[in-house]
């Protein structure tokens, strides 16, 4: 039996489309350049895009010039405040507020998700995507209250802890906190091994919210 590749997260958008459940709002937290595999496929969608570095505030303005959305130049985290941000000497994807070396280091702000929306209303379906390099359980953990009107997350899981800090969950940790927050995994969109040994390092999960229209049915067929 020929073997069958994961769905990328373009394909998953496909996916969503063609069983009419099209996200109506899209929350991006690390957008870095951004992602296009949602504003290509949903661009009526309106984003809310958070990214801490300074110097991609001009490709967040162009993008929501482009498209209905707001920009936020902040961190996400469980509690405000002001935190490192540690970004590679080689160029600004893979920032992180998890330590490490080989990295330049900028003081950021650090706000949750419930601070900065609010009470504010937006259409659904609603997805959030995050993509912290490490810091993403942080990001969920101050949004519990926004969580109650997000169906799906998607967010990248380490098999490993991140930069060997224990202190930042596994893939086990994450699964377990989602579940305990009500949200399932609905479907793996992407991984990436590490360069060390080839092992699996991370996977992109799709988490539903478990009574959300997607969880409905269980049955096989």
């Amino acid at each position: 039996m020929a073997r069958r590749e994961i769905r990328s997260f373009e394909e998953f958008c496909e996916y969503l489309k063609l069983i009419n459940y099209a996200p109506k709002t899209f929350i991006d937290v690390g957008v870095c350049y951004g992602t296009p595999e949602l504003f290509n496929a949903f661009p009526d969608a309106y984003q809310i895009l958070f990214e801490p570095v300074p110097e991609l505030e001009e490709r967040l303005k162009l993008l929501t010039n482009k498209f209905a959305g707001e920009y936020h130049m902040i961190a996400l985290g469980d509690k405000t405040g002001n935190l490192t941000l540690h970004i590679p000497r080689d160029g600004i994807e893979g920032a992180t507020l998890v330590p490490g070396a080989n990295l330049r280091d900028i003081e950021v702000k650090v706000d949750t998700l419930d601070n900065v929306l609010g009470t504010r209303k937006f259409e659904g379906p609603i997805l959030l995507k995050t993509d912290c390099q490490g810091f993403d359980l942080n990001v969920i953990e101050g949004g519990k209250q926004r969580l109650i009107d997000i169906d799906i997350v998607v967010m990248e899981v380490n098999l490993y802890h991140p930069r060997n800090n224990f202190a930042f969950p596994d893939f086990a940790a994450i699964v377990t906190r989602m579940k305990q927050l009500g949200y399932s995994v609905y479907d793996i969109i992407s991984y990436q091994t590490r360069p060390r040994d080839e092992a699996l390092g991370y996977v992109d999960l799709v988490f539903a919210r478990d009574d959300c229209p997607l969880k409905a049915h269980h049955s096989w067929s």
